[in-house]
């Protein structure tokens, strides 16, 4: 069978589902095949740029560029949005909205 058709299937088998319109389901089957296509993040880099020194971010936060990297790092912070991080630093670690 073709390749469309049955792309096409689905997409209509997500419309029965989510009762979302052809476009809208065709446009979210589209995109997690492109997120399963696409490549892989690229690693960290060993040597990071580091704007802030290590007594303004002690005096500021509490605590040192190593201790944040080992708290972030242990909250897994790497699979996580912006958005999220920011949220959990605030919130859960007491960080002044604008570090």
């Amino acid at each position: 069978m073709p390749t469309q058709k049955t792309f096409k299937r689905g997409v209509r088998a997500r419309m029965a589902k989510t009762g979302e319109s052809y476009t809208a389901a065709r446009t979210q089957l589209v995109r997690k095949a492109d997120a399963r296509n696409a490549p892989a993040r690229p690693e960290p880099t060993a040597s990071v740029e580091l704007l802030t020194s290590e007594a303004a971010m002690r005096d500021g936060t509490g605590r040192g560029w190593d201790e944040w990297f080992a708290l972030l790092d242990g909250w897994n912070a790497t699979e996580r949005r912006h958005p999220e991080i920011a949220r959990w630093l605030r919130e859960e670690q007491g960080v002044d909205g604008w570090w």
